[in-house]
């Protein structure tokens, strides 16, 4: 079986995310407070049948603190969850019209 894996390029993309209320990222114990976030991800190319597409295989996010900053290595699904867990929570807190 031939390696999918196009002689392993990666692709690394930075976004900022916010947080409108403290969260947390699976079971861990941390509570992260509300805020903006930077977010790096590491991503292989793959190729299948024809296909192409990306694999995400890293995740970090950079944790501000009063004195600068530090990565911490999270498992990108949690990280998806926490995000989406905040919008439903933040579109349940506003005002109907």
């Amino acid at each position: 079986m031939s390696n999918p894996f196009i002689d392993d390029p990666e692709v690394y993309t930075t976004k900022l995310v916010t947080f409108s209320r403290p969260f947390t990222l699976g079971a861990a114990p941390e509570v992260y407070p509300a805020g903006v976030y930077q977010v790096e991800t590491k991503q292989q190319v793959w190729e299948a049948s024809g296909h192409s597409g990306l694999r995400r295989t890293s995740t970090l996010l950079v944790v501000p603190t009063p004195t600068g900053s530090f990565s911490r290595q999270v498992i990108g699904t949690e990280l998806d969850h926490a995000i989406a867990r905040d919008a439903a929570d933040a579109k349940a807190d506003s005002p109907s019209s």
